[in-house]
């Protein structure tokens, strides 16, 4: 999600065409980008299959200055 000055009441924006692998440690999930993100405060929302099935999900919160 992207909020950008002058555009607080706009909707939610899905940001699509970018590739997620899992990091060298298992552990991290890489997302890169096609190009670089504006400036702005994102919300990833993210969802996964645990080794046993179990979805796990999370959001994090980050800002682009």
């Amino acid at each position: 999600m992207l909020t950008m000055p002058g555009m607080k009441d706009h909707p939610p924006m899905k940001i699509t065409g970018f590739t997620a692998t899992v990091g060298a440690d298992g552990k991290t999930l890489v997302a890169k980008l096609p190009r670089a993100l504006p400036v702005g405060t994102y919300v990833v929302n993210w969802r996964v299959n645990q080794t046993d099935g179990t979805p796990a999900t999370g959001k994090i919160n980050f800002a682009v200055k």
